[in-house]
Order: structure tokens, then C-alpha cells, then sequence
């Protein structure tokens, strides 16, 4: 599921820098494994304001499904009968390992002070504090969804 975060945040990183380089494809959609398909439509909902647009229940095939959106911003949400998550995999293997893959996504925010009292509010989990980033001087911070995903957000 971290490694699914990681490809969502690399997913939008890279759409921004599409921009400036006029490619010729952008960005659809970010999956994301979760535990909890209700809660985790609650926290995405409530702390980034998506709406929910569909969702989908498949006993038979053995997941939940669920389709969150906002100006440009399409996040699906699976939860599987069957999944490992990263930390049990990393059980046996030395403190600071990491895996390959993504390992979080981001969003430019024009009022960053405001997103941060906001969340401050939330009882959200912080990875961290807010910073200045050294090399572009600008505000940035971190929050983990309710799986531990984390989701980083600039200043514009």
C-alpha cells in the first residue's frame, strides 16, 4: 500500500513538471490500497474535500472500490480481501529499510498557513513539522492518511 502512495505522489510530482515541459499526456488517476474502505472515504472527503463519485462492492472478486474527486483530481480507493502491508514485510529485515516504489504524493497549495492551522485542528497525523524547503525557500509539510500513506503539500 506504501508502495501505491509512492507512485500516486511521483504520479502528481511529475504532472506539475509536465507543465513546464508541455507533454503530451497528463495525469488520470491515483490508486491507493487501504484497510478500510469507509474510513479512509471519510478522511479523503473530509481533510482534502473530495467528493465521492462512485463506489463499488465486489464480494465476489473480493474488493471494495471507491472513485473521490476534485478539479482535476481523480483518487481511487481499493480495499482487497487479500493484501500485505509494507510494515509486515519489513518486519525481518533492519530498522531503516525502505522498499522500492513510491513513498508519498504531494499537492500545491496556495495558502499553505491556512492548510496547516486547518489540519492542526484535525487531529491529523503530522509526519513532522512544517519547514522551508533550503532549495526552492518555500513552505512544505506532511500528513499520513489513516494507512500511514503519506501526502505532502508545497506552497505555491
Amino acid at each position: 500500500m506504501s508502495n501505491m502512495l509512492k507512485t500516486i505522489i511521483v504520479f502528481f510530482t511529475l504532472s506539475f513538471t509536465a507543465k513546464a515541459q508541455k507533454a503530451s499526456f497528463q495525469p488520470l488517476y491515483t490508486a491507493i490500497n487501504v484497510t478500510n474502505i469507509d474510513s479512509s472515504i471519510r478522511w479523503y472527503t473530509k481533510v482534502l474535500n473530495l467528493t465521492l463519485r462512485n463506489r463499488v462492492d465486489s464480494e465476489t472478486r473480493g474488493f471494495k472500490q471507491a472513485v473521490l474527486v476534485d478539479k482535476g483530481i481523480m483518487i481511487e480507493l481499493v480495499e482487497l480481501k487479500k493484501v500485505v502491508s509494507v510494515d509486515s514485510l519489513l518486519k525481518t529485515h533492519p530498522p531503516g529499510t525502505r522498499t522500492l516504489g513510491f513513498s508519498k504524493f504531494g499537492f500545491i497549495v496556495p495558502q499553505i498557513d491556512a492548510l496547516f492551522e486547518r489540519f492542526s485542528t484535525m487531529s491529523l497525523a503530522f509526519h513532522g513539522k512544517m519547514v522551508v524547503d533550503p532549495v526552492n525557500n518555500k513552505k512544505t509539510f506532511i500528513v499520513a492518511d489513516p494507512d500511514g500513506n503519506l501526502i505532502q503539500f508545497f506552497q505555491d
